[in-house]
Order: C-alpha cells, then sequence, then structure tokens
C-alpha cells in the first residue's frame, strides 16, 4: 500500500496531468498516426486489430516500478528489523532492570528484623553500641533509596554501604566471629553498578556465622587501576538457613546481571566444598 502511494499514484497522475494540461503542443494532440497496410499484425481485414496491443513504454513503465519497488522494500525491511531489534532490546533491559530492582528489596526485609532485634538486645543492655548501631542502619536504608533506582553509583559509595553492612553484621555476633576485611588500592572516579557486591557478603553471613562453631568470613577488596578484584570467603557452618531459597535466587540473579551489565569485562570463580564457600569476582569498571 506505502509502495503504491509513495510510486505508482504519483506516477500516474503525474502522466495524466501532463497529457491533460496545456504544456502538450496541439499539433501533437491533433495528431493522427497513419493506419498500418492491410494484413500487417495489426491489421485484419482491414480493421486494427488492437486487443493484443500494448504500448511500447508499458515495459519501461514496468521497469521503473521494478527498480523503484526493490529498494522501496529493502529500506522497508530493513527498518522494521532494527525497530524490532531494538525494542527487544528495550524489553530485555526493562526486565533486567525490573529483575535488579526486585534483588535489591528482597534481601532487606530479613535483614532488616535481624538487625532490628539486635539493636533492640543493645538497647536494653543500654550498650554503648545502640546508637551507633541505628546510625550504621540508618546509613544503609538511605543509601537503598537514594540508589536503588541508578544504574552505577560511586565506588566509593558503594563501599561504604559494604561496610556498613558488615558493621550491623558483626553487632549481633559478638566476639565468636573470626571476621577481617582488607581493601587495597584507590576507589576514587570510579563506578559500579549497585548491589552486585552485597550479594557475596550476605551469603557469607548467612552461611558462615553459627555461635556454636567456629567461624570465620573473609573479605578483599583490591582496586588497581580500572580493575575491582572482589574475594569472600566463610567456612560454612550454618546449614539451617529459613532463606536458602532466596539466597540461591539472589545468587542466580546477581551472575545474570554481571553478565548483563559487565558482558566480557568480568570474571567469576566459585569454589565450594562442604567446609568452605569462596567466590572471587574480577571486574573492568572502565
Amino acid at each position: 500500500m506505502s509502495f503504491v502511494l509513495v510510486v505508482v499514484l504519483p506516477y500516474s497522475f503525474s502522466l495524466q496531468n501532463f497529457l491533460d494540461s496545456g504544456s502538450v503542443p496541439s499539433e501533437i494532440k491533433s495528431c493522427k498516426m497513419p493506419a498500418p497496410p492491410e494484413n500487417t499484425p495489426l491489421m485484419m481485414d482491414g480493421k486494427p486489430r488492437l486487443k493484443n496491443f500494448r504500448p511500447r513504454n508499458d515495459s519501461s513503465y514496468h521497469q521503473m516500478i521494478f527498480s523503484t519497488l526493490l529498494p522501496f522494500l529493502f529500506s522497508f525491511l530493513s527498518s522494521l528489523f532494527i525497530y524490532r531489534n531494538n525494542e527487544k532490546k528495550d524489553l530485555e533491559k526493562s526486565k533486567a532492570k525490573a529483575e535488579l530492582l526486585n534483588l535489591k528489596y528482597q534481601l532487606q526485609p530479613h535483614f532488616l528484623f535481624n538487625i532490628l532485634n539486635s539493636i533492640y538486645s543493645l538497647a536494653l543492655l543500654k550498650s554503648e553500641d545502640a546508637p551507633n548501631g541505628i546510625l550504621k542502619l540508618s546509613n544503609v536504608m538511605r543509601y537503598v533509596v537514594q540508589e536503588s533506582s541508578k544504574d552505577f553509583v560511586e565506588l566509593t559509595r558503594e563501599i561504604e554501604y559494604i561496610k556498613d553492612y558488615i558493621a550491623l553484621q558483626l553487632i549481633r555476633t559478638d566476639n565468636s566471629l573470626d571476621f577481617s576485611y582488607t581493601e587495597i588500592g584507590d576507589l576514587k572516579n570510579l563506578k559500579i553498578a549497585p548491589f552486585i557486591l552485597i550479594t557475596f557478603v550476605e551469603n557469607a553471613f548467612k552461611y558462615g556465622f553459627n555461635a556454636e562453631e567456629n567461624s570465620k568470613i573473609t573479605v578483599r577488596l583490591i582496586v588497581q587501576e580500572n580493575i575491582l578484584n572482589f574475594n569472600v570467603f566463610n567456612n560454612i557452618v550454618n546449614t539451617n538457613v529459613s532463606e536458602e531459597n532466596s539466597l540461591k535466587v539472589g545468587l542466580k540473579n546477581t551472575f545474570e546481571h554481571l553478565s548483563q551489565i559487565y558482558p566480557e569485562k568480568h570474571t567469576i570463580t566459585i569454589n565450594e566444598n562442604e567446609q568452605s564457600y569462596e567466590v572471587d569476582l574480577t571486574i573492568n569498571l572502565n
């Protein structure tokens, strides 16, 4: 339909208008072609045989339509393909962003309940750690609210968020956890997708802390130029985790988001056995 409107109709109207306009000399309009001789292919019994006659410019007209149709179809199909491809990419990005937001919020409820219970216990004991715990919790909640909709955040802010999270977790562990945190390198002027690293830290505290066993968790962050290496290790001393399924979903979503946000720019290695779990993640933040 578009081709007819763009090519055929304008051509037909222009030809008819040309014939109907006064631009055609009257001599040409009134000119009569002499009749072909009798018994020629165009005459039969002295009468013109016009049934199968076609004007000579009919082939050129069809050729014009055909030569115009090919570029038109190519352009139309190319535009349709690009539109569909961009639409598919937009849908995938929207889905990935929705999944990431869901991941951010599903990690919070059980964490908040545990921390609030710990702060409540400190308040009952009139511990000096209670006000600091409330401040750390406030920082964590503020970060979640302000940064959850952003695609990338300052690396320094993301690491401060992780440190506050760790501080809140340590409130409820007393001195029964062998914990160490190491940070090496300059974190300034670098950005990272938010909430990518926290999943591994939460997983470590969920499975790596048990007051009745030897619990050990280590977190190591190394930044060299634009390369970030994040290593988290924990002993597996807590197998009775009520949120086991949600944690597995959280890890699975994190792996998928890494592939979507940092395609060919990250490597991740998991070393797991019955006694320990270690994740080693390297991301090119350039």
